[in-house]
């Protein structure tokens, strides 16, 4: 059994604490590519064997910009220095990984994990008592959901009898304080951070926190700042860490809250039925998670601090704290609740036919299939109408018909020449052809 271990990592702007599982061994040998030259002409490489292997719940957080300085080369900028990241061709070596695994541990044992192993609940099938269990998670949620003004209205799923949640004001603070310093020397990155948080603001995404608190649960997230500069779009957004905890034995917030049934479409099963029809429509939510508003009492879990000024000292007169209204992404519920709120809308249409629909929307992503293509023009009006009625509005639509494409407003209409579905590029071959490649 590999224990815990907790470690600092020392950055530009502060000591970084990490939690990690400890083992005999990562890998035998990685390759590892360096340079003596800021120009990055001679790049150089040879194979060590890493001594700690950062996953991407802590990667991130270590990253500040990265650039393409190359035809397979990256420079990247973090808190620990610059980096080189380089495409490194395969050769003939072999890198073996190894397991630890305690001697008087069997790898499969015959009565528990190799009856896993084979369990239906990896095609997709769940025994009975599993769906009886999800059954009454899915119930108890439903009691809290509320439909008022164009919007629906939930409840965090909590675990029955977790454990005290603790504030993790002084973590987010402190998590806080490490951004700005680097938001300080960056006037531009400020202005964007800025810009995302007045924006959630003014759409009623957030707002200021309540002196005396509405709900039991009281808890603040930490956040950072995520550069993408070769976004076309958003090139900074804000992340916000509902897994962070101020020692190992504390609870996060997802530790206290349940993932929920996902009884999600499968992904290959949506590419392959999307190909059934002759013309295939395709939208997305706008800013999905954020439509669905939590209820009051569960507003409280999820405050943030924020700065007027990040130039300045962290006083009151400076310190601004908010709280979501709107379900955040990244908590570890929100995937089901905005899933179970898609299909109670959609259960609400007349059209029995538009009902079944739900077999092809995955998260934030709608498809669309007709024979013909005045009825595929009349779904989308439909579908479009209807979720309006929940405050939710589904644009950058596409068709690989261009007469489709014609009867979608300008403003909703997909207009890059590259499109993606479910992860996958496709591209607008000309003003009149639009295809699809999976």
């Amino acid at each position: 059994m590999s224990s815990l271990v907790k470690f600092l990592i020392k950055t530009t702007d502060c000591d970084k604490e990490i939690y990690a599982n400890s083992i005999k061994c990562i890998a035998t040998t990685v390759p590892v590519v360096y340079t003596n030259t800021s120009e990055l002409i001679d790049i150089k490489t040879t194979y060590k064997t890493p001594g700690i292997l950062i996953g991407m719940d802590y990667f991130l957080e270590f990253i500040n910009s990265f650039e393409k300085s190359g035809k397979d080369t990256y420079t990247v900028d973090s808190s620990v220095g610059k980096m080189v990241c380089k495409n490194i061709p395969k050769t003939q070596s072999i890198t073996v990984v190894s397991l630890a695994v305690e001697p008087s541990q069997a790898l499969i044992e015959p009565d528990n994990d190799l009856q896993k192993f084979w369990n239906l609940e990896e095609l997709g099938i769940k025994d009975q008592s599993a769906n009886e269990e999800e059954g009454a998670v899915l119930e108890k949620f439903k009691e809290n959901v509320k439909f008022e003004n164009n919007r629906y209205y939930v409840s965090w799923p909590e675990k029955e009898n977790h454990e005290k949640l603790p504030t993790n004001a002084g973590l987010a603070l402190g998590r806080l304080k490490c951004t700005f310093k680097r938001l300080a020397n960056d006037p531009k990155l400020w202005n964007e951070c800025e810009k995302i948080i007045n924006d959630q603001n003014e759409r009623g995404t957030i707002e200021i926190a309540p002196k005396i608190p509405e709900g039991k649960l009281v808890h603040y997230l930490s956040s950072h700042a995520v550069i993408t500069p070769q976004k076309t779009t958003t090139k900074v957004r804000m992340v916000f860490d509902a897994s962070a905890k101020v020692s190992k034995n504390a609870p996060s917030l997802n530790d206290c809250l349940i993932r929920g049934p996902l009884n999600m479409p499968d992904l290959g099963g949506i590419l392959l039925r999307i190909r059934r029809g002759k013309y295939m429509l395709v939208g997305d939510i706008e800013k999905a998670f954020h439509q669905v508003y939590l209820n009051k009492k569960d507003r409280d879990s999820v405050r943030f601090f924020w700065a007027k000024d990040p130039t300045k000292p962290f006083t009151n007169d400076n310190l601004l704290i908010y709280r979501f209204i709107g379900v955040p992404f990244g908590v570890i519920s929100s995937p089901f609740i905005l899933w179970i709120i898609i299909l109670i809308h959609l259960q609400k249409l007349e059209n029995e036919n538009l009902r079944k629909i739900d077999e092809n929307v995955y998260v934030d992503n709608m498809f669309l299939l007709a024979d013909d293509r005045n009825e595929g023009i009349g779904q989308f009006k439909t579908i479009r109408d209807h979720f309006l009625q929940a405050s939710m509005n589904i644009r950058e639509w596409l068709s690989n018909d261009s007469l489709i494409n014609e009867a979608f407003p300008d403003q909703i209409r997909q207009k890059d020449c590259t499109t993606k579905i479910l992860g996958n590029l496709d591209k607008k071959e000309s003003a009149q052809i639009y295809c699809f490649h999976f």
